[in-house]
């Protein structure tokens, strides 16, 4: 779903797909820390 709202987004706006990337590419790298630091968190509340 969310792919195809960025796809949508980048047929709008060719001229921004760069940005688009680098805004997928943080998504993607945060994503993992996020899951992480829950984990962590539920484990330290038992």
């Amino acid at each position: 779903m969310l792919c195809g709202v960025l796809e949508i987004i980048v047929g709008f706006l060719p001229i921004a797909q760069f940005e688009i990337v680098m805004i997928a590419l943080i998504l993607l790298a945060t994503i993992p820390v996020a899951v992480y630091s829950y984990l962590l968190y539920r484990k330290k509340m038992g």
